[in-house]
C-alpha cells in the first residue's frame, strides 16, 4: 500500500524534508515508485541473450495490478515497468519524470532480439533431436495403416498453414505512427506452460492477448486495440484529422 502523506511538521522520507508535498518530478521512475511503495518488488519475466544483445523483462505488482517493462538492460526494463505504474496511478509530477530511454528505439531493439531467438528456436526444432544439419534429410520407415476396407492407406495429416498475422502492423500504421506518436509499449510474459501473454499499451490504454507464441499473442492484443480505436481514435489522430479538415483549399 502507498505510504501515507507526511504531516505538516514531518519531513518526507527519502526527500530530506525539502518538500512537504511529494512529487516525483525529475526523479528516476524506479526511485519514485519505491518512495511511494517501499515494498514494491520487481520480478524478472524475460532474459534473452544472442548476437544482437540482451533483452530483459520485469514486472512489478502495485495494489494487485501488474505493470511490465522490457529493455536491453535490466535498468531500462525496471524503469519502464515503474513508469507504467506511476502513469497508471497518476503519481504527482509523473509527467516530468527523468527520461528512461527512447521507448520506440528500445522497443525495436528488443523486438529484433526476440525475433532472432524465435528463429533460432524454429531452426533447432526443424533439426530434431538428432545431430544432422539443416540440409540433411531424415527418412523414417513407417507402416501404412489399412483403411476400413482392408486396403489402402490412411489419410495423410497435413500440418495447418501458419496464421497470417496482420493486426500488429495495421495497428502501428493506423494508430501508432512512424515516430511512435501513439506511445506504444509491449511486453510478453508466460500465461501458462504452453501459452504466451502479450500486453500492449497505446495512448495509456491496455490490451491483452494470448497465444502459443509471442507474435500470435501480440496480434490478438493488437486486434482488440484496433477495434477500440476504430470507435475511439487516439488524440494525435483526431488532431491530424482536424488539421486536414481546417486546411483551406488551394
Amino acid at each position: 500500500a502507498p505510504r501515507p502523506a507526511p504531516g505538516p511538521s514531518e519531513p518526507e522520507a527519502g526527500n530530506d524534508g525539502e518538500d512537504e508535498n511529494f512529487s516525483c518530478s525529475r526523479m528516476g521512475p524506479v526511485k519514485a515508485l519505491l518512495i511511494l511503495y517501499p515494498d514494491a518488488d520487481f520480478q524478472q519475466t524475460l532474459l534473452i541473450q544472442n548476437q544482437l544483445g540482451h533483452a530483459h523483462g520485469y514486472q512489478v505488482n502495485i495494489d494487485g495490478k501488474d505493470f511490465y517493462g522490457e529493455g536491453t538492460t535490466a535498468r531500462i526494463a525496471k524503469g519502464l515497468a515503474a513508469l507504467d505504474a506511476l502513469t497508471y496511478i497518476k503519481a504527482p509530477g509523473c509527467e516530468d519524470l527523468a527520461k528512461v530511454c527512447d521507448v520506440y528505439s528500445e522497443m525495436k531493439k528488443v523486438e529484433a532480439i526476440k525475433e532472432l531467438q524465435e528463429q533460432k528456436a524454429e531452426e533447432q526444432k526443424a533439426k530434431g533431436p538428432g545431430k544432422r544439419g539443416p540440409g540433411a534429410k531424415k527418412f523414417n520407415r513407417q507402416s501404412v495403416p489399412k483403411g476400413p476396407g482392408g486396403s489402402g492407406g490412411a489419410p495423410v495429416n497435413i500440418p495447418p498453414n501458419p496464421p497470417i498475422l496482420v493486426n500488429f502492423n495495421l495497428l502501428r500504421q493506423k494508430y501508432v505512427g512512424e515516430n511512435n506518436e501513439g506511445q506504444l509499449m509491449q511486453t510478453f510474459n508466460p500465461a501458462t506452460e504452453k501459452e504466451r501473454a502479450c500486453v500492449l499499451i497505446v495512448q495509456g490504454h491496455v490490451f491483452k492477448g494470448h497465444g502459443p507464441t509471442d507474435k500470435v499473442a501480440r496480434d490478438k492484443a493488437a486486434g482488440e486495440a484496433i477495434v477500440f480505436f476504430e470507435k475511439n481514435p487516439p488524440e494525435f489522430i483526431r488532431k491530424m484529422k482536424d488539421k486536414t479538415a481546417n486546411r483551406e483549399p488551394v
